[in-house]
């Protein structure tokens, strides 16, 4: 039936009362029960909303040693049979709304809190209500029937077994018992897989209904919706948990540290050394404007601490809402002193002195506004792409509701950053770490195993910082400007053509390079930008392939007209500036976003990048760069794919062998840049596209500027793209005895061109593959933790299809038996179902 104008005009007002009811303020609360909600509207994606659940309950909760381990496996459960879906139902019913395990659906147990999380299409109200429905059931109809229990028991086990063949795992584990040292509850763990495997569902069932009380509990909802229909059904649904009115549940503070604490963990030989300190943050205000307004100058000081002093410098949290930066020395030095003498003052006194400087000696201006322009284009870029995304949203309000507000620097709104660093000088920057290094530190050695009977005892680290006084003190960043690019190296020149292609306008260079220009409405002042040439690796031949290999190994930290890559990296920062070269298959380019006022910085580094005239005495020139050495042993996945997989699928084609140790040898520097300026070298083969919040108009005169003059040159080697021959496929497996993981990898060498239904076939199989391994492997056996797939389609003809677990040896012929009877299956039994 057709409408007549006036019947749409009718129908369309008849829309306006629920249009102009639908709320998009935030919204807070908290029922009688105690458990709290939080709501917000977002714009993107639209028709998506993401849930969390967040309970104020973790492994340090857990009082019964023998119980030690069952938070994590309560997590699980929750994924295994609640009320609202019973039998395992709710993953396979997430999945059929386009949610798969890990991006879109999992959950985690940590030693305070355990929290849980999804994103769903929420076409109608019927969509958001299951989506509560499933917080519900997990909030409180969680059960342990033990035909469900004892898979998902194995499973965990065989999870905790692997952190305990991980030694960067277990130190991770002994930094958090670092941190509950003084507190009462330094005797948590998440078990081992023995004692995992000894649960009974009752014990179990009974620590649930203990720890998972409504007061603990806080719903997180954002996303595409009405946040006032969306808060009603919270509080209807959520209102039956626990008994009569409770107050929101708080962790009380623990006791203050008196005194610095000292651990120490070891790892393999030639794995490397690293001292970890943690500073505590001072008390903050109560929350609010002020409170923000402070912690967005942390997340200043961290990037700060992090240029001038070269570490990493990370968040971190104890349970009770104690912010800290966690700062890591990779301490290649170590091991130096380690093998002479391991006094705490050979040790610490490097990293406490720069700490000291960077408090006592004040940054000049400059470095301090150079550094404030690279923290907040990072913002800015995390703002312009991220904000207003459902995912998004709904970690900072689960953060918020943790009490770690601001969560981090990329989670700070622009304006309010801006503002909270608009004056702020050296002084002042230098002033917010002093209370941090006047209190006592949390400080953790993880060393190389050869050293362990040479680490000093925490009683002598004690007594070295109750006498520390700092000495040598020097300013922390003497010279902090990067080099600026220079400019162009050709005059400007105009376009020789300008024409409109729909709602794209293409614009043809002088030197016949080709832009296509399509504007986008959008609230984010960004442009996207896209650059590629035909050819890429595989238009090299034989005698020039390793030095395309190397000019691949380079090609992102390389220096670009005497700038140095860090340099680079800063320019680009301080612009808020996403630049990524790229050398793959058969296509070479450039591309990332920028806001529009700078995109003339992203055009400054392909005109450069252009132009090059390699020298091989500069940084970055003149290396084998991603070459394997043979003196190196080869990472094992990429041993098996270049040193197995691809030589059989190709029959010996030589582009196959990235991994072969004859590129090393015949490696000369001069090939890097005959590389460089056949992938390079003539501005008229490459197409760029842009995108966003931008016009041609805008674009004209900075592509005339930047671009369009570079002299046509020609290709010194056209482009020819020798087809790859795929002739074999089948079985590889990829093993190191002895280790916690294996993997069966199936391959499959097919059709050299793909179609659009190959892309297709194979994102379907992926997809049955992935529900398959996650029954038949993981809860049917409960012998594996992590199954999954991974599938390629590659521009060289390989098709890849992989099943991927983490295995126990004695069940790893199981495993792969089983493995290999589902491939078998999917093979004879065609696939049925919605």
């Amino acid at each position: 039936m057709r409408l007549t104008p006036k019947q749409i005009l009718i129908v369309f007002l008849g829309l306006l009362p629920a249009l102009a009811c639908a709320t998009t303020d935030d919204r807070t609360g908290v029922l009688d029960n105690g458990l709290s909600y939080r709501i917000r509207h977002t714009s993107r994606p639209i028709g998506v909303a993401a849930f969390r659940l967040l309970v104020n309950a973790g492994e340090v909760d857990v009082t019964d040693p023998a119980l030690q381990g069952a938070a994590h496996l309560i997590e699980h459960m929750a994924f295994r049979d609640t009320d609202a879906f019973p039998g395992g139902e709710l993953v396979p019913w997430l999945r059929s709304q386009g949610v798969l395990f890990g991006p879109d659906l999992n959950g985690q147990t940590r030693t305070g809190f355990t929290s849980f999380q999804f994103s769903l299409p929420v076409r109608a109200d019927t969509d958001l209500l299951r989506g509560l429905d499933a917080l519900h059931g997990i909030a409180g109809g969680i059960r342990f029937r033990e035909e469900l229990f004892k898979p998902e028991q194995r499973v965990v086990a065989q999870e905790e077994r692997g952190v305990h063949d991980n030694p960067w795992s277990m130190a991770w584990m002994d930094n958090l018992h670092l941190y509950m040292r003084g507190t009462g509850a330094e005797n948590w763990s998440f078990g081992t897989p023995d004692s995992i495997r000894a649960f009974r569902a009752a014990d179990v069932a009974a620590l649930y209904h203990k720890l998972y009380r409504p007061e603990r509990m806080t719903v997180v909802v954002a996303g595409d919706i009405d946040t006032a229909w969306c808060e009603a059904q919270i509080r209807q649904r959520f209102a039956d948990l626990g008994q009569g009115p409770v107050a929101a549940w708080q962790r009380p503070a623990w006791p203050a540290l008196t005194e610095t604490v000292f651990s120490h963990v070891s790892v393999p030989d030639r794995q490397g050394d690293l001292i970890n300190l943690s500073l505590q943050w001072p008390p903050l205000p109560a929350p609010g404007p002020e409170r923000d307004r402070i912690g967005y100058r942390y997340a200043f000081l961290r990037y700060a601490l992090q240029q001038s002093l070269r570490i990493s410098v990370d968040w971190a949290w104890r349970d009770d809402g104690q912010t800290m930066f966690s700062l890591s020395w990779p301490a290649r030095s170590l091991s130096n002193w380690l093998e002479a003498d391991a006094t705490p003052d050979k040790l610490f006194k490097l990293p406490e002195n720069a700490l000291q400087s960077f408090a006592r000696v004040p940054m000049d201006q400059a470095t301090v506004e150079q550094l404030k322009k690279e923290y907040l284009g990072s913002v800015r870029q995390w703002h312009d792409t991220m904000r207003d995304e459902a995912s998004s949203e709904a970690d900072i309000l689960l953060r918020t509701a943790q009490g770690r507000n601001p969560p981090t620097d990329a989670s700070a709104e622009w304006p309010a950053v801006n503002a909270a660093l608009a004056g702020m000088d050296g002084q002042q920057l230098s002033q917010l770490l002093v209370p941090m290094l006047a209190r006592p530190r949390y400080v953790q050695l993880i060393h190389e195993q050869k050293y362990d009977k040479v680490v000093p005892t925490e009683a002598q680290v004690q007594a070295w910082y109750r006498q520390y006084r700092a000495s040598t003190l020097s300013p922390a960043l003497t010279r902090y400007a990067p080099v600026p690019l220079p400019p162009a190296r050709y005059p400007a020149a105009p376009v020789a053509s300008q024409q409109q292609l729909g709602d794209v306008t293409e614009i043809i260079l002088a030197n016949h390079l080709r832009v296509l220009v399509r504007p986008m409405k959008s609230p984010r002042q960004t442009a996207y930008f896209y650059m590629m040439a035909p050819g890429g690796m595989d238009q090299f031949p034989v005698d020039a392939w390793g030095g395309a290999l190397a000019a691949s190994g380079v090609i992102n930290d390389m220096p670009v007209a005497g700038v140095p890559h860090v340099d680079l990296v800063q320019t680009r920062l301080a612009a808020g500036v996403n630049f990524e070269p790229y050398v793959v298959g058969d296509v070479q380019g450039f591309r990332g976003s920028a806001p529009v006022d700078q995109f003339e910085t992203v055009l400054a580094e392909i005109h450069h990048r252009l132009t090059l005239t390699p020298d091989s005495s500069q940084a970055g020139w003149g290396r084998p760069g991603n070459l394997q050495n043979p003196s190196v042993t080869p990472d094992p996945y990429k041993a098996l794919m270049e040193g197995v997989v691809k030589p059989a699928a190709f029959n010996g084609d030589y582009r196959a062998t990235e991994a072969d140790s004859r590129w090393y040898s015949e490696y000369k520097s001069w090939m890097t840049e005959a590389a460089f300026k056949r992938l390079f070298g003539s501005p008229g083969q490459f197409t760029l596209v842009i995108t966003g919040a931008v016009s041609a108009a805008e674009i004209r005169p900075l592509l005339e500027k930047w671009l369009s003059g570079i002299p046509a040159e020609p290709a010194t080697h056209p482009p020819v793209v020798t087809p790859w021959q795929p002739v074999n496929g089948g079985e590889h497996i990829a093993y190191r005895p002895g280790a916690s993981a294996a993997a069966d990898r199936i391959l499959f060498a097919t059709a050299q061109s793909w179609s659009p239904e190959h892309v297709v076939h194979l994102a379907v199989l992926s997809q049955v593959l992935s529900a398959r391994v996650y029954t038949d492997l993981r809860n049917a056996t409960g012998a594996s933790y992590t199954p999954y797939i991974s599938s390629d389609l590659s521009g060289n003809g390989l098709a890849t299809v992989q099943i991927n677990f983490d295995a126990d040896p004695e069940h790893e012929a199981a495993l792969l038996a089983a493995a290999r009877q589902l491939c078998q299956s999917l093979t004879q039994t065609p696939v049925s179902g919605p």
